[in-house]
């Protein structure tokens, strides 16, 4: 045992070196990019050579984090499948994140909203010289006047090449941004070959699949490339489905930080509610009244009364890509030069699926109570196979709330995907994989209904998961023990 508490400690040691050596890099970039040294030069500018560095130091991050962690992985007997992959992927990402250094039109609705906390103004006022208008909640723009102000104080002389002290300041706000960016894709990663060993597919299996849903993603390219900051959902999410039964507080931290970044990760209280688990949901509202807190501190509490106010009102584009119910609304009525119409055939479509997932939802409780009457129930097969597939049906109707959905919001549809295709895959294989390829791997065009493919998608999936069936516990998911055999149970 003794030897067991020596080893455990070792390998504590190893993962807070390979942390540090994560952030050592970010902050390695930027030394030698101010140095002045004779070696070190720039492809595509001053600017991009930042990047450039970025990409150069975590290749070296990665190289000691593979030699620090392989004892790591050895000892825990997870093999080397998880840090092999998550190494590929990082170099991969490098070469993405690189490409992507320049700042892209969304980024400015970023740049915006913090220019507009940083002189106190509304971020949300319709202004013709400023474009485009910052239309998220505050917490981003907030977060990013703070690394501004921090900037502005380590580095208050430094001047780019070919620009002043302000632009030199503003481009290591967005070089945070994308250090934030790259931490949060990594750290999907992880969580996504948690979700999968969760799901009880072996760590090689686990690997791949996180692996092939981060490279194979066309919503994850674009959210990169246009600078959105999606990353933060999907990973709040796969926090709360991971974490709400085994640590409440971590998995109600999640939900709050996702609520403020961008409002969805919240919907997810609803099966928190429908399944009695109050906990994350306690945890949730604390850290969000805290973080409230903080805001209001900095900000005034008007910041969110001119949220709420052009909440009320949002601007809505008609782009075909737009995946929202909306945009379908407005595309199928623009031909027949009936747009003034929107309005009532919006609401239509979200009364029918909306109605259509409540519908879903309350025969699953219907048929969770029916299986749990049964005698020899298996009350943790049904506890977890009742709270996620409410949770995904929840998911799925948060894209159909939501007023614009682009092809770079489907990053959250992840959890989804992975969760179909282990618990339903072998029932409907052929649903399960149209339904992810037309979410993951059709480009973007704008192109009329054809565009409207991941949407199309998403409902495959949700059709490849009946509601008047369970699926036998048949060690399927990582919380079984001894679960006994059967065939599919029929409500």
């Amino acid at each position: 045992m003794e030897t067991e508490s020596r080893q455990g400690g070792g390998l504590a040691w190893r993962v807070a070196g390979a942390l540090l050596l994560w952030f050592a890099a970010d902050a390695a970039a930027v030394q030698l990019w101010t140095s002045g040294l004779p070696f070190i030069r720039y492809t595509y500018g001053w600017a991009m050579m930042l990047f450039e560095l970025y990409s150069f130091t975590h290749v070296l991050a990665f190289v000691a984090m593979g030699f620090l962690l392989r004892p790591w992985f050895l000892a825990r007997r997870q093999g080397l499948y998880p840090l092999a992959v998550f190494l590929v992927i990082g170099c991969f990402y490098l070469t993405v994140f690189e490409k992507f250094g320049r700042r892209s039109y969304d980024y400015s609705a970023w740049f915006n909203g913090m220019m507009s906390q940083v002189n106190y103004g509304d971020p949300y006022a319709a202004n013709p010289q400023v474009s485009p208008i910052y239309w998220y909640t505050p917490a981003l723009a907030q977060l990013m006047a703070g690394w501004r102000w921090v900037v502005g104080r380590l580095f208050p002389h430094l001047r780019m090449v070919e620009g002043s002290v302000r632009q030199t300041t503003d481009h290591l706000v967005f070089y945070l941004f994308q250090c934030t960016q790259f931490t949060l894709l990594m750290g999907l990663y992880w969580l996504t070959y948690a979700w999968g060993r969760w799901l009880k597919m072996d760590r090689k299996g686990a690997a791949l699949a996180a692996g092939f849903l981060l490279v194979f993603n066309t919503p994850l390219f674009r959210m990169l490339a246009f600078h959105q900051a999606n990353l933060w959902l999907v990973n709040s999410i796969l926090v709360i489905l991971l974490f709400r039964d085994r640590s409440p507080c971590l998995a109600g931290l999640a939900m709050a930080v996702g609520f403020h970044m961008k409002l969805y990760p919240a919907i997810l209280g609803l099966p928190l509610l429908l399944t009695w688990r109050w906990k994350p949901i306690l945890w949730a509202g604390v850290f969000t009244l805290a973080i409230l807190a903080v805001q209001c501190a900095v900000s005034g509490w008007d910041v969110w009364l001119k949220f709420l106010t052009y909440m009320a009102n949002p601007p809505i584009g008609s782009m075909f890509r737009d995946n929202s119910l909306h945009g379908i609304a407005k595309n199928l009525l623009k031909p027949f030069d009936a747009a003034q119409y929107t309005g009532v055939l919006w609401a239509i479509l979200q009364a029918i699926s909306v109605g259509w997932i409540a519908w879903r939802m309350a025969r699953r409780e219907r048929l969770v109570r029916r299986l749990r009457a049964e005698p020899g129930a298996d009350a943790a097969w049904l506890n977890e196979f009742h709270f996620q597939e409410q949770a995904m049906d929840t998911l799925v109707m948060s894209f159909f709330l939501s007023p614009m959905v682009f092809e770079h919001h489907y990053v959250m549809a992840i959890s989804v995907i992975l969760w179909t295709w282990v618990v339903w895959g072998a029932r409907a294989p052929r649903a399960v994989v149209i339904g992810a390829l037309l979410i993951l791997a059709v480009p973007v065009y704008d192109v009329g209904p054809l565009s409207w493919n991941r949407i199309a998608g998403l409902l495959v999936l949700a059709l490849a998961r009946p509601v008047g069936y369970a699926p036998p516990p048949d060690g399927t998911l990582a919380f079984l023990r001894d679960p006994p055999a059967g065939g599919a149970r029929k409500g």
